[in-house]
């Protein structure tokens, strides 16, 4: 693979597309400089400094009960935090950092989906993160394609919610440590550092699957996931490919903060190497067509939970 060559080639067509893009906006309006959406829910400097006072009020550890039931944890989290609003949306009433739409792609993953919440929401509370929670779940019994159900979770819900980032979160990983600030980064960054059945060690270098956090426009301009794994396995490693290609870096905190446990379950069948390996090596070329401007869908339910909005789409099936 030619990396240098097709970076400035990719380089430059991000370039002209934006180029593009901001002229366009500046055509329809030349008064507007900016989104509201974008920025109406930032804090103030001063609020900001005399009120977000967050790194004084972390625990560090969090103690993991990974066999807690589903009612257990809704029951929890209705006694001490009913404050959260029908959707999975809080805010601060005195501040909040960023505007943060979590997405969590799943399937068959109740008691999962319960342990997270169950943790997760006073975390992010702690951190006086403002946030939204999307449960992203493929319909039908068809082969799994996390790249494009997640492509699919971020198009519908940015249609719905203004946010000014967006974690990518498997629905088994449970942070370890509220030290690990769910941030709105400046580049792509990896979260899950440290992993309990990886024996807290980043596997490889290129590693960004379980909790990746981005902004808005960086998703964009890497023009999300690819649509074009199906089965379990190597959506992440393409991403990781286009965060590159793009000139951005990957981030990552200190792994003795950056730490998860995952809960058991059954291992997913990995798709084949083979056609893994050549999709793989073919992002150079592909990954500006393949993403976000040809994620085909459908959106068969839309469901706002108490601590969730739970969004069912259709991906279609694989081809043969």
């Amino acid at each position: 693979m030619k990396l240098r060559q097709y970076q400035r080639v990719a380089q430059y067509e991000i370039n002209r597309q934006r180029f593009k893009k901001i002229m366009k906006e500046l055509s329809n309006n030349s008064t507007r400089i900016t989104n509201s959406a974008d920025t109406e829910h930032l804090p103030s400097r001063q609020n900001f400094d005399n009120e977000c006072k967050v790194l004084e009020k972390l625990d560090g550890q969090i103690p993991i009960n990974n066999v807690l039931l589903c009612d257990e944890a809704i029951h929890f989290l209705k006694t001490f935090h009913s404050d959260v609003e029908d959707g999975g949306h809080w805010r601060s009433n005195n501040c909040s950092r960023h505007a943060l739409i979590i997405i969590i792609p799943y399937r068959d993953r109740q008691q999962h989906l319960c342990i997270l919440l169950r943790y997760i929401i006073p975390m992010l509370k702690r951190q006086h993160i403002e946030f939204r929670i999307i449960v992203a779940e493929q319909a039908g019994n068809e082969t799994f394609n996390k790249g494009k159900l997640m492509n699919a979770a971020f198009i519908e819900s940015t249609k719905l919610f203004s946010g000014h980032c967006v974690v990518f979160h498997d629905v088994d990983l449970i942070p370890e440590d509220d030290r690990n600030i769910y941030p709105c980064p400046w580049q792509p960054t990896h979260l899950s550092v440290a992993i309990d059945e990886m024996n807290y060690r980043l596997q490889y270098e290129m590693l960004v699957g379980g909790v990746l956090a981005m902004r808005k426009e960086q998703f964009e301009t890497v023009n999300g996931f690819s649509n074009e794994f199906w089965g379990w396995g190597g959506e992440d490693d393409d991403m990781a490919y286009r965060i590159k290609l793009a000139g951005l870096r990957i981030l990552r905190p200190p792994k003795n903060i950056a730490r998860y446990k995952m809960l058991r379950h059954k291992k997913q069948v990995p798709a084949k190497w083979n056609s893994r390996i050549k999709l793989l090596s073919g992002v150079n070329k592909r990954f500006l067509l393949d993403g976000l401007n040809n994620a085909n869908y459908s959106v068969e339910k839309l469901t706002r939970h108490k601590f969730y909005t739970h969004i069912l789409i259709n991906v279609g099936k694989q081809p043969l």
